[in-house]
């Protein structure tokens, strides 16, 4: 049985937050269902817009703001999301996930700073690890991989951790992934369709396994657009 915890979501969040959530189900004359799920989490289909809270764990405002943001840039500002060609196949639909994540959170993290939090403080811990487990990849394709997407959050994080980055590039062979790196995230803000199509291929990819998602909410419809042709 699924339980909707929405009466539970919406009490709990800060008076800014409802607003936030207000103004989306108003533009898209939809409600956003919320359950219970593993870990936070959001999503932004055709069929509806949806948050996944965990049991346990308090409230925490930052997820929530996190989770709505992601659901006001895909549902009100049209902002496409990278998803694999074959999205039933578990290696590409992580990659494209891995990929989506990486690209979509630094773009979000000054709305969220006016919201009143800190994502540099919130991603860093995590992305220190990612980088540390770098070392132990056996392929030189997987390091580098990682590491483009790694760079994207040069302005997001730590000035130290960029510097460690910096380091590890260099120590492993990758000296010309920064430079290539900055220019696919100085892009992103600009057209983030063509950034992630030059991020891909660098990344060693081939465009033809992903498609960017546009959702319409308010008409409960969506597209698919091919990387190449987006």
């Amino acid at each position: 049985m699924t339980i909707e915890l929405r009466g539970y979501f919406i009490t709990n969040l800060s008076t800014s937050l409802r607003s936030l959530m207000e103004e989306i189900e108003d533009s898209t004359g939809q409600n956003i269902h919320v359950l219970r799920s593993p870990e936070w989490s959001s999503q932004s289909r055709g069929t509806g817009m949806m948050i996944g809270i965990p049991e346990g764990a308090g409230f925490s405002q930052h997820s929530a703001c996190h989770e709505l943001i992601h659901i006001k840039r895909y549902a009100l500002q049209n902002v496409p999301r990278l998803i694999a060609t074959r999205d039933k196949v578990k290696h590409w639909y992580d990659i494209a996930q891995r990929i989506h994540g990486d690209t979509e959170h630094p773009l979000m993290a000054a709305e969220e700073e006016a919201y009143g939090f800190d994502p540099k403080a919130f991603w860093a811990e995590d992305l220190e690890n990612r980088a540390s487990r770098l070392r132990q990849r056996k392929s030189a394709f997987d390091i580098r991989a990682d590491l483009f997407l790694l760079l994207q959050y040069f302005e997001c994080v730590r000035p130290a951790f960029a510097d460690r980055l910096i380091r590890l590039a260099e120590t492993t062979g990758n000296s010309d992934a920064i430079g290539k790196a900055k220019e696919v995230r100085e892009h992103l803000a600009i057209n983030k369709t063509a950034a992630l199509r030059k991020l891909v291929q660098r990344m060693g990819f081939d465009a033809a396994e992903f498609e960017m998602l546009y959702v319409d909410v308010a008409n409960g419809t969506e597209k698919t657009i091919g990387l190449r042709q987006a």
